[in-house]
């Protein structure tokens, strides 16, 4: 049977029609059906449902409507002619004096920003000619929960605000179990990068290229961190705040065993820890502090040596005068350690002589000589307690339950 069809593509969401004009004048369809209105419209707790809803009018040669059910294929296309389609739906439509209103199931089809086009066939007659483009509406679904935008181009997305206080991208999680991420970026490239942020404003004010913040603070509080008046002062590329007790405020992950969780690298200063006294500045678990130097046999690691309490030394030279000398403790030195506390001092003579030191006070000491050179020179090592951390030694390590320590 012969028909002339006219069929209007609608958004659900938007109440938005694109007409596609196969018939000679425009008709209203009747309200969209049950199967996929009420139980299954879109709320802020709904899936969006992978359907582009469609209303149309079929009659016959004579342009008479028609009545009754018929079977309609759509399918999606990337061309205008020819070509495969990328998916295909079968629907049986319900006419009722030459109006129908419909859907076609777009669940399998690969919807990801190209430009796709819309083609039709009634029954066994051929597709109708020609297919209508697919305009805006209807990729909406294409930011659907788990859609996935890829593209040859670049970008495969710009997210952009005008708004002076505005946000160019948002993202929530909201898993009640498992990982459970706002935003994951990944790069295949070799010298890609996962994530790239960067603030571009000129502004005195705080400029973040990206701020992470446990929900105990607000964006407020970002400013008592950064210039005019803030902890560290100028523009910070990441920050990351949390207010729980067990928190962290950056964490990286590597599970390449060459690899690098974290890496900073500039032509200022690396690393900055500033913490309260009595608190942890930086724990290594598993691994080494080291130092890397160049020597004429390339790069070489020099490691740091690991003490069972909190010592701060300071090295000088002295020479005995008629056997006796008395050594002043810098005074700089004597404020970052607690020298009312028996402190350590070992002399390292050079020269034919035996010394020993007494009257160790907060200012001074005294080396002596016991037999040898009356004038003899020497170095000294003098080691005392930081100040606050008096107290500590071996102190117990949250991780005992670490996968490093314990693999």
């Amino acid at each position: 049977m012969n028909v002339h069809k006219w069929l209007t593509v609608s958004a659900i969401l938007v109440l938005v029609m694109l007409a596609l004009t196969m018939g000679l004048t425009q008709a209203q369809g009747p309200e969209p059906p049950e199967e996929y209105v009420g139980a299954e419209e879109v709320g802020a707790a709904a899936v969006v449902p992978g359907r582009i809803p469609i209303q149309g009018r079929l009659s016959d040669a004579g342009g008479n409507p028609l009545d009754g059910s018929y079977s309609v294929t759509f399918r999606l296309y990337e061309v205008s002619t020819g070509g495969t389609a990328l998916c295909t739906s079968n629907r049986t439509v319900n006419v009722d004096d030459g109006l129908f209103s419909t859907y076609m199931s777009a669940t399998d089809c690969d919807i990801d920003g190209r430009q796709l086009y819309l083609g039709i066939s009634v029954g066994s007659d051929a597709e109708m000619t020609p297919r209508q483009a697919i305009y805006s509406v209807p990729y909406a679904w294409s930011l659907r929960p788990g859609a996935v935008i890829s593209t040859t181009g670049y970008p495969a997305l710009h997210v952009e605000s005008t708004n002076t206080s505005g946000r160019g991208l948002r993202a929530y999680a909201s898993a009640t179990s498992g990982a459970n991420y706002g935003v994951v970026g990944a790069s295949k490239s070799p010298d890609g990068f996962g994530g790239y942020f960067y603030n571009t404003s000129e502004s005195p004010n705080p400029g973040f290229g990206v701020a992470g913040l446990h929900p105990g603070y607000d964006a407020g509080d970002l400013g008592s961190w950064a210039h005019p008046a803030g902890y560290f002062g100028g523009m910070i590329g990441v920050i990351g705040l949390s207010k729980d007790s067990g928190g962290t405020g950056v964490l990286g992950l590597i599970d390449d065993a060459t690899g690098w969780a974290g890496m900073f690298t500039g032509i200022g200063n690396g690393v900055r820890i500033s913490v309260p006294a009595g608190k942890v500045g930086l724990e290594v678990i598993g691994g080494t502090k080291n130092a890397v130097v160049g020597t004429e046999d390339g790069a070489r690691l020099l490691y740091t040596e690991e003490s069972t309490e909190v010592w701060f030394t300071d090295y000088g030279f002295g020479q005995l005068e008629d056997g006796l000398t008395i050594i002043s403790i810098d005074p700089i030195f004597a404020q970052t350690v607690n020298l009312e506390q028996p402190y350590h001092v070992f002399v390292q003579v050079y020269g034919d002589a035996d010394v020993y030191v007494s009257e160790r006070t907060a200012a001074s000491f005294e080396v002596h000589l016991r037999d040898g050179d009356p004038g003899v020179a020497f170095s000294y090592r003098i080691v005392a307690k930081r100040v606050g951390y008096e107290d500590d030694r071996l102190e117990r390590a949250p991780q005992d339950d670490d996968l490093v320590l314990n693999p």
